[in-house]
């Protein structure tokens, strides 16, 4: 019962639920009551439209202890909670709930905190009343958890409370919690020009849903802060092996002893402390591992898909996922290839955790081979996504960067064992039919027209209002490539990751005894790994970069279409040149160029690594104080809009996932006998260290990690919290790759 109960709903600032198909749900919700025109900011969904000045994980260990910290406008909230895996029905949990005031903050500041419990499934929940009819707790039971009881316990430190109430009720719409809520508050009284709202007290009497078993319950503490409470969960299966509740004291003792575990493990895990990093940089470190796993999900649905066998959207089959998510504001949800990413820094952590995720996103594989590169699944996940993109293509892939975590898994092991054990062994045994239909599917779908080559799949020849047709598949979606979508093209980095990815299969095939594809990955190996058959393919004499294949011109802009009134109808991609496109290599310069280094593909005595390590350094390129920045300054789509509507993404911002491989790639070239050893080595120190000190200073000044970060500033941009691939900045401290 390891891991069942966690914070496993980074959708909201807090909440717990367990793994499986229907679970009981908690979650918090809170909102200051110093309103005085009747508006209540009720908080519980991670927004960016809140504009908190700061929140996130600082102790996480994703597996039974976590402390997270929420600033909002003069106070802040603390969420701590422990699991304890006893008994047959997994286990107990405590959580405590805290505020308190900001330095420089009036000191009469009042607050309303709700925490929740929901059941999904069949069961009930019944309210557990005192002789005063106050409420203190919850009885419970479902097919999952047998019989449960929990407590609500307001710590004595709390004064001043003006207000206490629950809320008892049935309702199907736990997707949609603040709304629900928002509904069932009304004005209680008013005081100094503010007025106290509460829920509807007990269970009303006009309640629709009063024929039908309660699967609500809400309780709500109003008053002046500072304010705590705990909620304590007992499984009653393991009453005769509880030796003792864990609240108060035994709580308080439980999170400071989980919190030395934690910091313990950190440093012998990451070495930061050895290595020199002062204090600040070290409690960074710990947020960017903590955010990360407290954004590790469990979610339960089915994809909605389209194939060429259908033309509607159908359900894909119904299946779990737990999964890390890139960011718990704005995509608080399983991603394909941003997962390998996160498995790169969950795998140095807990190598069991990470076997475990990876297990469940290749269980979503199909008898195709294919594997939907955004995973959403249940309602909850479906209310945060427009309906546009909720449908998944069968035909569009997404970078195998599951394999990179595999095999640095993998290596681990074999480090530690020279060999596998026969658990570890087996795991791989049952995952490789899985992997070898994922490539297969791969080597079928993505395969170019030209021999040797691959191509996305995708893109779109009716993309005539984009300035370039977005490659979604890549991962890089507006990165420019061939200006005229067609069958002919041919992507550099896709068959750079085939190239890796035929590699590790064979290497897995080894392991594993699997003879026969052993031979085949050999020879598909020796193939794609021919390095005189990438140049031939994809290096650019004219510019001496490696380079996409297709039907190109750089003569294209946008224009606007005029009605007779001189009103714009839409913008329409025109060529501007009477040439117009035809079959050459595509002279941009970012990020896909780099890839041949990026997978570690090239003589660490080639020239072409060479001129590729020159370019690197270079300010006019890539170069920039803060990081590589995803295309050239001088590059003519460099900060281009795509669309009226569609601003630049991969088009110049700083991503600290491509900045991770590069110098990822620095290290190994920097580690390898070579005439260019000394230019890597001098290229991975500074740009580590310009990378580490970009996300290291804007945490500091803006309190958060952010999705990408800006080439002239360094300052963070788009989604934060971003504690999906930005994390990896942590790999880049300890010098763990």
């Amino acid at each position: 019962m390891n891991r069942f109960w966690g914070s496993y709903r980074p959708q909201v600032y807090f909440g717990m639920r367990h793994k499986g198909q229907k679970s009981l749900i908690t979650g918090l919700m809170w909102f200051a009551n110093d309103n005085t025109n009747g508006q209540i900011q009720i908080r519980h969904e991670c927004s960016m439209a809140d504009k908190l000045p700061k929140y996130g994980w600082y102790s996480h260990d994703g597996s039974s202890y976590g402390r997270q910290q929420i600033t909002d406008f003069g106070y802040e909230i603390k969420t701590d909670f422990v699991t304890r895996s006893i008994g047959d029905y997994g286990g107990d949990w405590s959580v405590r709930i805290s505020s308190s005031i900001l330095p420089g903050s009036p000191k009469n500041r009042e607050i309303t905190l709700i925490f929740y419990v929901g059941q999904e499934g069949t069961g009930e929940l019944f309210p557990e009343l005192d002789d005063d009819y106050n409420f203190t707790g919850i009885t419970g039971n479902s097919n999952r958890l047998k019989n449960f009881k929990i407590a609500f316990r307001t710590a004595s430190s709390s004064q001043n409370i003006k207000l206490r109430r629950y809320l008892s009720t049935n309702t199907p719409y736990f997707y949609s919690m603040k709304e629900f809520v928002s509904a069932n508050m009304r004005p209680i009284k008013s005081e100094r020009n503010v007025r106290y709202y509460g829920l509807f007290d007990g269970r009303p009497t006009n309640d629709p849903t009063k024929s039908l078993a309660d699967n609500l319950i809400l309780y709500q503490v109003t008053g002046r802060i500072p304010i705590e409470f705990e909620i304590i969960y007992e499984s009653q299966a393991a009453d005769n092996v509880r030796a003792y509740p864990v609240l108060d004291n035994a709580l308080t003792h439980l999170i400071k002893t989980r919190q030395e575990e934690f910091n313990k493990k950190f440093e012998e895990k990451f070495k930061l402390g050895a290595s020199g990093f002062n204090n600040d940089y070290i409690q960074f470190g710990k947020a960017a591992l903590s955010s990360t796993l407290g954004g590790i999900g469990y979610f339960h649905g089915e994809s909605k898909v389209i194939s060429e066998f259908f033309k509607d959207a159908t359900d894909y089959f119904e299946a779990p996922l737990l999964t890390g998510t890139p960011s718990r504001s704005f995509f608080p949800r399983g991603f394909l290839w941003d997962e390998g990413f996160h498995q790169l820094l969950i795998c140095k952590w807990d190598l069991d955790l990470s076997m475990e995720i990876i297990a469940y996103w290749l269980d979503l594989i199909n008898a195709e081979g294919w594997i939907p590169r955004e995973q959403i699944l249940g309602d909850e996940a479906r209310s945060r996504v427009p309906a546009k993109f909720i449908v998944q293509n069968n035909r569009i892939a997404n970078p195998p960067t599951l394999m990179l975590a595999l095999h640095s898994i993998q290596s681990e092991l074999e480090a530690k064992n020279k060999k596998l054990s026969k658990e570890h062994r087996l795991y791989f045994q049952l995952l490789f039919p899985k992997l070898h239909a994922w490539f297969n599917w791969f080597n079928s779908t993505q395969r170019g027209n030209i021999p040797g080559t691959f191509r996305w799949q995708g893109r779109s020849e009716e993309a005539v209002n984009e300035l370039n047709a977005k490659t979604l598949a890549s991962g890089l979606d507006d990165y420019p490539r061939a200006s005229h979508p067609s069958v002919a093209e041919a992507h550099v980095d896709l068959r750079c990751w085939m190239t890796a990815f035929v590699g590790y299969m064979h290497h897995l095939a080894v392991t594993v005894d699997k003879r026969k594809e052993a031979i085949y990955y050999a020879r598909q190996f020796v193939s794609l790994s021919d390095v005189l058959e990438l140049d031939r393919l994809h290096w650019s004499p004219r510019t001496e970069t490696y380079c996409d294949y297709g039907n190109h011109t750089k003569y294209v802009k946008l224009k606007k279409v005029l009605n007779a009134q001189g009103q714009v109808l839409y913008t329409r991609r025109v060529v501007s040149s009477k040439k117009g496109p035809s079959l050459r290599f595509v002279h941009h310069f970012g990020y896909v160029n780099l890839f041949p280094f990026l997978m570690h593909l090239l003589p660490a005595s080639s020239t072409n690594l060479k001129k590729i390590l020159e370019d690197l350094s270079k300010p006019e390129l890539l170069w920039t104080d803060y990081g590589l920045r995803s295309l050239a300054k001088t590059d003519t789509f460099y900060f281009k809009w795509n669309t009226e509507s569609d601003p630049p993404y991969w088009r110049g911002p700083i991503w600290i996932n491509m900045n991770f491989l590069v110098v990822r790639a620095l290290h190994f070239y920097r580690s390898v006998k070579g005439p260019y050893k000394e230019v890597a080595n001098d290229l991975y120190i500074k740009l580590r260290n310009n990378v580490v000190n970009t996300v290291f200073k804007e945490y500091q000044r803006t309190g958060y990690f952010w999705e990408n970060y800006d080439p002239q500033t360094g300052k963070g941009q788009g989604a934060h919290p971003f504690n999906g691939w930005t994390s990896l900045v942590l790999l880049m401290m300890a010098e763990n790759y």
